[in-house]
């Protein structure tokens, strides 16, 4: 056969020998091309599968938070818990947006509200307005291992006992010059804190980075018991609600008949969770309220649009806080970002 086409060729005229030739130099080349091609996207194929893996594997590897039941780098560190003020000079608020759970109570009976804001899985860049504690934010340190910051505090005996023990970082102090001031506010409300630095103060200054907060109980399996409730208003001060969104499954913040934003990012304050804390609230002195709470009392919690009657314990200044169901059982809460107001 190979003859027969030799014999064939011999027989073609010039030009078409070399078309011939021609035409088989390139069928092989495409040949070749095709296969290179194909071996190339193969390795690329199984190389994007295994990064695909390791990326799979890191985000699994990564523990849960005890403060938000979500996966993060930092499941593990100990959280930072700052005091903001909210006051119309002050708003927006920065670094609101990455804080894992927020409690928020007034500073005296009838006064108006400030937050803890409390950062472990993000680091906003920024932290700010930050303001003077109370008595009662010694409690909320211990209850959630915190290393606790404001810009100051009431300087009374109630105080003093209270914080004692606690690893606290008062702003007035300035170690490692992580606060500042900025220009745009009015002073006092200007004091703001740059959060990494922050971070790197705290391990200089030698307090502890592991959590021991061992967190609430999670699962995004809804109660079956709760009754259909779209909205939350507390009549604080400066009021507040939040309201249910059903298309992402969170409760958006208003503060003082306003949206909530993140001076940051500008992105909108949104919930998973809503805990009214109910107990009893008092003054030392004026400006200077005290808040129960150790003991039990009545609560209310709401997630996915629904209300859930029930009731929270603490047994100590040492102890958190537990929060259980109207079965006795413990309440649990949908994984994501939670408040909890302290109302009397």
């Amino acid at each position: 056969m190979f003859k027969k086409i030799n014999d064939l060729f011999s027989k073609l005229p010039k030009k078409q020998k070399i078309a011939f030739i021609s035409l088989v130099i390139v069928a092989i080349c495409l040949g070749v091309y095709i296969y290179i091609i194909q071996q190339r996207t193969n390795s690329l194929i199984i190389q994007s599968e295994k990064n695909i893996k390791i990326v799979q594997e890191k985000k699994e590897s990564y523990p849960k938070s005890s403060f938000s039941g979500l996966e993060c780098a930092g499941g593990k560190q100990r959280a930072i818990g700052i005091i903001l003020a909210q006051y119309p000079e002050t708003m927006p608020l920065s670094g609101l947006s990455f804080a894992d759970l927020v409690i928020e109570a007034p500073i005296y009976k009838g006064g108006p509200q400030r937050l803890v804001a409390i950062f472990q899985c993000s680091a906003p860049d920024e932290v700010g307005s930050i303001r003077s504690a109370r008595p009662y934010h010694g409690d909320l340190a211990r209850a959630f291992d915190l290393i606790f910051v404001s810009w100051g505090r009431a300087e009374i005996s109630a105080t003093y006992e209270k914080f004692e023990g606690i690893d606290y970082i008062n702003a007035i102090f300035n170690p490692y010059g992580v606060f500042f001031r900025k220009s745009n506010k009015p002073a006092p409300h200007n004091g703001f804190v740059d959060f990494k630095s922050l971070r790197d103060a705290t391990k200089k200054l030698g307090m502890r980075q592991e959590n021991k907060f061992n967190g609430f109980k999670f699962s995004k399996t809804l109660p079956i018991d709760g009754t259909d409730i779209p909205e939350v208003s507390i009549d604080y001060s400066f009021p507040v609600k939040f309201v249910y969104d059903s298309s992402r499954g969170e409760y958006k913040r208003y503060w003082n008949n306003n949206p909530v934003i993140d001076a940051l990012n500008q992105k909108e304050i949104f919930a998973k969770n809503i805990i009214i804390l109910k107990t009893q609230i008092s003054n030392i002195k004026e400006g200077v309220g005290d808040i129960k709470l150790s003991g039990e009392g009545d609560a209310m919690f709401y997630r996915n649009g629904k209300m859930f009657l029930g009731t929270w314990k603490r047994n100590g200044d040492s102890e958190p806080f537990q929060f259980f169901d109207s079965h006795g059982e413990e309440f649990q809460l949908s994984p994501g970002k939670t408040w909890i107001e302290i109302i009397d």
